[in-house]
Order: C-alpha cells, then structure tokens, then sequence
C-alpha cells in the first residue's frame, strides 16, 4: 500500500499519503525476469529494500533462477530479485493462506489463514529481526490495518485490535458482520476486505450487508475503537443489492472503492457522497493510488469508459462482457484518472480466472500478484514488477 511513515514509540508506522501531482503510469511490459512463485499471490509490500509476497504457495523462484521451498510467504531483495539475505517463516496448517500484508517499522505485519503452533497463528509481524507473533488472534483474518495510533487492526467477521509495540491483543469480537444468502447466487463469507485509516477513523471494504444488525453495504466507517458510525451511509449502494467491498484506497481526500457481486469502481467522498461510478465485468480486487491515478485490478476483462456503461458480467463458465459494445478491454488491470476518465494504460494480463489480488506501489514502479501467468505477453506466474 501506499504510504508515509509515523514514528510511534520508535517504531514506522504508516498512514495514509497524499497523492502525487504527475500523472505518470509505469510501462506496460514488465521488468526483465523477476521472481515468481507456484501459486496465487494475495498481498505484496515493499519496506526497507525487501518485497515481501504472500498468498498461495509451496515453492518460490528469484530472478537468478534460485527455487526454495516457502509456504505460503517469501521475500526478496527489491533491488536485485534475488533471495532476501534473511528467512521468514514458513505459514503452514490446514487451507493455511496468507490474505493481507501492512508496514510497521522495519518488516510487515503479515494476517491470514495459518497455525504455525498453538500460539503462533494467523497474525505476525516478519522482517529482518526475525518473527513476532501476536497473541489471542481468534479468527481468520481477510485484512489487516497498522495505523497511526499505536494499534495494529485485524478483519475478519468481526474487528480485533493489538498493541503494535507489545503485540497483545487490546480488544475483539467488535462490528460483526454478516451477509444475507439470498441476495447473490454463490456463497459471500461475511469478511472486512480491507481497511484504511483517514480522519482518525477506519473505512472498511467489506462483505456485508449487516453490521451488528444494521443494514450496511460495501462501505463501511468504524470508530478507532471499533465502533460502528452509522452516520456515514454510502450514497448509490442499496441499488446494487449484491455488492460486496473488496478494496478500498484514499487519495489523501476521496474514498475509492474496488466491488464485487454487482462489479464497479467507484469514488466516494468521506461524507459517502457517490462521485462517480464505473461498471467493470468483473470484480475490483484491488485498488491503489499510484502518482495521482487509481490503479485496479481484478478479474475483469470490458470496463466502463463512462457512466452508465453496462459492462456485463464475466463467470468461470463464460458471461457477456460488452452486451451494448460500449464499455473498453482492459486485462484484470486499468488505470482511472480521479475524476473516472479511463486511461489508455493496458498491461493486459492473462492466465487464470481471478486475475489480480494485489497491487503496491514503489516510487514510480507497481508490482502486481495474483493468478495471472502473463503481462503483456510476457510469461510471469502470479506476480510481475511494472517500472
């Protein structure tokens, strides 16, 4: 994600940026051979010289060619692609998965799906100085949020929160979500997506269309201490009755919202107030702001070039993705303006269904992971460096 650093009690902690004032977008082909893992990539973080992936995986491979065996988790000099000069654990157990990563201090907080042990499970801290876990972490976790209040914030169904220093848990089980059945033809696990911090307060991407009972769509806003605020209420959601939240980004002043189930982009004021809204065949996975654009990805293939587009939808088994020949080919990644005009920026990814999972900035650079195995013709298995 991108960022700025806070110096809390002496550790890095980050917080949400402010957009550049060039519009420049890397180039569309990717950087020569770089490393690639065996499996779907969900999260990548660049700190301190080392790109950390994490998702899907039993094998890894530098840009030398060197394989080892990791699970689920790797990381590598950002400079070189080679194998970083330290080990990180390996993040194992029954469907273990790593799903969210965030910056603090020297190394990442990395939140997911593994049991390590007993009491090293599904959230800990990894860098150079080795790993840290967390303690009484009581559900899997889809996100996770260091912010600049000294706590580290776990999503799952319900929202938990640690000390970032000492590790231990301050409290959980607060916000719980859920989602409605009926609503969407396949099953949607209640689950915050993703979280950011702006204005002293959480915006939660999540699936859910309740939140401790209360109606709620895509789009959250929750108090530091968990709390929900429902007095903020996402303007141009209770229409789109299957829309579920999976990314959310901020450009220091607007809310960006990457959706699933009804797929679109969108962009909110923090009022919740709907600036404008773009159709997308495919769900927005992951959303970033990148040197005063918004950059996407997901696994759609025809997006929206202007309201009211209808842009279809895409299915494992097929679907109509253009039916009005209106909408633009994009390959599982694009790039908006802020004000929704679609740039011609079109790395055009290819390879399986869910296309991409992640997307981080570094300077003028992305790197990009998910289930892709090409960009732009170019071989490259789940995560690729665009510079």
């Amino acid at each position: 994600m991108w960022r700025r650093l806070w110096i809390i009690a002496g550790i890095a902690m980050p917080v949400v940026g402010v957009a550049g004032i060039a519009n420049a977008l890397p180039s569309q082909s990717p950087t020569v051979p770089w490393p690639e893992t065996n499996g779907r990539i969900r999260a990548v973080e660049v700190v301190g010289g080392t790109i950390y992936l994490g998702g899907k995986f039993t094998s890894a491979t530098d840009s030398a060619g060197e394989t080892q065996s990791v699970d689920n988790l790797a990381a590598f000099d950002a400079g070189t692609g080679r194998w970083a000069a330290f080990s990180v654990p390996d993040l194992v157990g029954s469907g273990a998965e790593v799903w969210d990563m965030d910056v603090l201090g020297d190394g990442v907080v990395v939140a997911g799906k593994f049991t390590v042990s007993s009491s090293q499970k599904r959230l800990v801290k990894v860098g150079p100085t080795g790993a840290q876990w967390f303690s009484g972490v009581s559900q899997n976790l889809k996100s996770v949020l260091v912010a600049p209040n000294g706590l580290v914030y776990g999503g799952g169904t319900k929202l938990a929160a640690w000390d970032a220093v000492t590790r231990q848990k301050v409290w959980s089980g607060r916000s719980t979500i859920t989602t409605n059945p009926d609503l969407r033809a396949h099953t949607t696990n209640p689950a915050y997506r993703d979280l950011i911090w702006k204005d002293n307060a959480i915006y939660a991407a999540c699936q859910c269309d309740a939140l401790d009972g209360v109606g709620v769509k895509a789009l959250v806003r929750l108090f530091a201490d968990g709390a929900h605020d429902p007095s903020f209420a996402p303007s141009g959601l209770n229409a789109d009755g299957a829309a579920t939240g999976l990314a959310i980004a901020t450009d220091g002043g607007d809310l960006f919202l990457g959706a699933g189930g009804s797929d679109f982009f969108a962009s909110y004021t923090t009022a919740g107030t709907q600036r404008w809204k773009r159709d997308t065949s495919g769900s927005t996975q992951s959303v970033e702001i990148h040197q005063g654009v918004a950059v996407i990805g997901g696994h759609f293939v025809e997006i929206a070039d202007q309201a009211g587009d209808s842009c279809g939808f895409r299915s494992s088994s097929g679907g109509t993705l253009d039916p009005n020949d209106e909408c633009q080919t994009r390959k599982y990644l694009a790039a908006y303006e802020l004000n929704g005009t679609l740039t011609s920026w079109s790395p055009a990814l290819t390879g399986k269904y869910n296309g991409v999972w992640a997307i981080e900035p570094e300077g003028s650079a992305l790197h990009v992971g998910g289930e892709f195995t090409k960009a732009s013709g170019t071989a490259r298995k789940f995560y690729a460096k665009f510079a």
